[in-house]
């Protein structure tokens, strides 16, 4: 199925590379790794945001712009680089280089860049201990949200035909980040993907901490859905989607029917996405089992932040 998910993407790929028309070298200040944006003609913090898959209120903010002002033609624009655009477990996405020094170690470029030597002479294309790393070496790739709603629209098409010849599987029929297999509880028309595996939410310590710099502001009984993601089944990693939240901040969310309790953090907002119509937030499928939800289209939660 992934084979078939990589072909397709090499055409979206294609896209992106002549949108963007130029190559991202990623850079580190105090508040972790970024690339930087040439504004051109028509940009604004909306379509900038979604290329890059930021949130454009993350973006004015991390830049301290004025949002009213708008965007120059010519204006650099920083780009935070974060779990939600920066991938480096695959090569799959947009590359994004580090400018080699002449002192420069190809261990020494993996402990600054997070990557494994292993990473960088494949993704590099070098092997040995070769001494001379070139002008330039891919450290990562660039997901955007056009391109990470394609692959998993197109996992979720791979996997239903999969399902039509093994029908242990269920998938629900809402939008996605990615798509993991787990049996279900119940039956088709009533269940949520299931995992096997109970785990802690991997968020919650960064939650303890971020309370301590800011307290909690609000809290609040909402309407959610669901999206699927492969990631909360083995290692705890819950998510959800919300407006007017910074990307990145972790979030308290409670089942008020057995208050079952999990931490997620926030991808991204919700806004512009029509079947988010009558939602006030979307959660990982990994979360709503983690929190015993059997609902599949609306439920209640009460989230703190």
């Amino acid at each position: 199925m992934r084979t078939f998910v990589l072909s397709l993407f090499t055409f979206f790929f294609a896209n992106i590379v002549i949108a963007q028309n130029s190559e991202l070298f990623i850079k580190v200040e105090s508040k972790g790794f970024f690339v930087e944006h040439k504004a051109i003609a028509k940009d604004n913090f909306y379509s900038i945001g979604r290329f890059y898959n930021v949130h454009h209120r993350h973006l004015v903010s991390y830049n301290g712009l004025d949002f009213s002002k708008g965007i120059a033609i010519g204006q650099v624009v920083k780009i935070p680089l974060s779990d939600t655009n920066f991938l480096q477990s695959e090569k799959l996405g947009l590359p994004i280089f580090y400018k080699v020094l002449g002192n420069d170690k190809l261990n020494k470029i993996g402990l600054q860049f997070e990557v494994t030597e292993e990473k960088l002479r494949e993704w590099n294309q070098f092997s040995g201990n070769k001494n001379s790393l070139g002008s330039k070496l891919i450290v990562g790739f660039l997901i955007n949200k056009e391109i990470a709603d394609q692959i998993a629209t197109t996992e979720v098409k791979a996997k239903e035909f999969q399902e039509e010849k093994n029908e242990e599987v269920v998938v629900v029929n809402t939008p996605i980040v990615n798509v993991i297999e787990s049996k279900v509880a119940e039956s088709p028309s009533k269940s949520i993907l299931i995992s096997d595996k109970k785990v802690d939410s991997y968020f919650k310590v960064h939650f303890e901490q971020q309370i301590k710099v800011t307290p909690i502001q609000s809290e609040l009984t909402v309407t959610s859905g669901i999206f699927k993601t492969e990631t909360g089944w083995q290692d705890g990693k819950y998510y959800l989607l919300i407006n007017n939240v910074e990307p990145g901040t972790v979030v308290r969310i409670t089942n008020p029917s057995n208050n079952k309790i999990v931490f997620a953090k926030v991808l991204y907002a919700m806004e512009g996405i029509r079947q988010n119509a009558g939602l006030d937030i979307r959660i990982s499928n990994a979360t709503a089992a983690a929190l015993e939800i059997i609902e599949t289209d609306k439920f209640i939660v009460v989230v703190s932040y």
